[in-house]
């Protein structure tokens, strides 16, 4: 469904994703590094909703990678990670489903992730995901 190169490009992520018995999906997260990460009855969200999560990936700090993964609804043509600090990364989609790493200098507090962006085909926000440990505020 998806690759990308993480940890500096030494090492190859991929997500694949299967329908599951349930009529949801299963996600499967592997590398050539990292023990797989996998898990069914993955529900495809509502078409203006955000189904990613943030997933540590190969354990926590210090040796794992953050990652966000997942699904988003059909409406969504389009996925920003807004940062504390401002920055706004474009997240690929692939059939409506995101892999993306966050990088380790963005582990700290007022460079975190912040808030997924939604967006239709027409760049209009539709749709928006605070992170769970952003506060008010910022």
């Amino acid at each position: 469904m998806a690759r990308i190169r993480a940890r500096g490009g030494s090492e190859e992520v991929t997500l694949l994703v299967a329908r599951a018995s349930d009529g949801g999906y299963c996600q499967i997260v592997r590398s050539d590094r990292t023990p797989t990460n996998q898990g069914c009855s993955v529900a495809r969200p509502a078409a203006r909703k955000i189904g990613v999560t943030a997933m540590n990936f190969g354990g926590g700090a210090p040796d794992g990678i953050l990652l966000f993964v997942g699904p988003v609804g059909s409406d969504i043509a389009k996925l920003e990670l807004r940062y504390q600090d401002g920055r706004v990364a474009n997240i690929p989609l692939n059939e409506g489903w995101a892999l993306y790493e966050v990088e380790t200098a963005d582990y700290v507090e007022g460079r975190r992730p912040e808030v997924l962006i939604g967006r239709d085909a027409s760049g209009r926000e539709i749709a928006s995901e605070p992170m769970p440990w952003a506060t008010p505020g910022g």
